[in-house]
């Protein structure tokens, strides 16, 4: 790839130390990027090749005897290596700045963020408790929400522990506060969560959330958004069932109200008729 330069500068995320598992992710794509010789140069390394003399005394090649192969692979090596080393700060640069070849730059930063297998178990076990803790806030949005969840299970995979989209799902619709308890009433009863994907529920929740947050509509902008929702419907059996049981519910709150304040007018008019027949 010609413009690895600009792909490594407009893509790069700076390493810190609490971002490691979003940096290790970002610059695995990076690499990839680059091209399918360069990540495999930090998975399985690259080496300058070497020469016996007589006497069988090793010593490396020069580079004008490297064959094109050879040339090629120190190519994606060095543009590897240039992309990990554009990715870090000055602190962590003098980690890696001895290293010749991006597979050794990439394992000493894997060590000294990921640690020993001990320093791994306890971070995963820091995640997993975070998982379990976190909760959605009345006024936090399903983006924010949602934003959290993925965090937490992407760098819990670069760990090694990988959250399936079932116990995502489960845990995400659990915390939704109570303005979605229609939605998920309606989930229920028409849908298998445990066969939706993780990205689907979220899709689908953030779509209700607009809907939730767009307030009262004047009649025309109603009546617009009746022939979409009649349109989609087509398209969106699910969509179709969660709006018409928000609309029952809503329609049975707006009953309940007004029984509730004919009752107490009926109640006033009799006290009324009852004092007028005492006078």
């Amino acid at each position: 790839m010609e413009n690895y330069h600009e792909l490594v500068s407009s893509t790069r995320v700076m390493l810190d130390r609490s971002n490691y598992g979003l940096w290790k992710s970002r610059m695995r794509s990076i690499i990839r990027g680059i091209d399918a010789m360069a990540w495999k140069s930090v998975t399985t390394g690259w080496s300058k090749p070497k020469v016996k003399d007589e006497n069988g005394v090793e010593s490396n090649k020069e580079e004008k005897h490297w064959t094109e192969t050879v040339l090629k692979m120190a190519k994606f090596n060095s543009r590897a290596l240039s992309a990990i080393h554009a990715s870090v700060t000055k602190n962590h640069f003098e980690l890696i700045q001895g290293c010749e070849t991006a597979k050794e730059a990439w394992e000493i930063l894997q060590t000294h963020f990921e640690g020993t297998s001990k320093v791994k178990s306890s971070r995963l076990y820091y995640l997993a408790s975070n998982f379990e803790n976190l909760k959605m806030g009345e006024h936090e949005s399903v983006e924010e929400f949602s934003s959290q969840l993925s965090g937490i299970a992407q760098e819990s995979l670069i760990l090694g522990k990988k959250y399936k989209d079932m116990k995502l799902v489960k845990k995400f619709l659990r915390c939704l506060p109570s303005k979605y308890t229609a939605y998920k009433a309606a989930m229920s009863i028409s849908l298998n969560t445990d066969d939706l994907s993780f990205d689907e529920v979220v899709g689908m929740l953030r779509a209700h959330e607009m809907e939730i947050d767009g307030g009262k509509k004047g009649k025309g902008v109603a009546l617009v958004s009746q022939e979409l929702d009649e349109k989609e419907d087509n398209d969106d059996p699910v969509g179709m069932l969660v709006r018409r049981f928000d609309k029952v519910l809503r329609r049975a709150e707006s009953g309940q109200r007004r029984g509730s304040t004919s009752r107490r007018a009926a109640e006033g008019e009799k006290r009324t008729s009852e004092s007028q027949k005492n006078d």
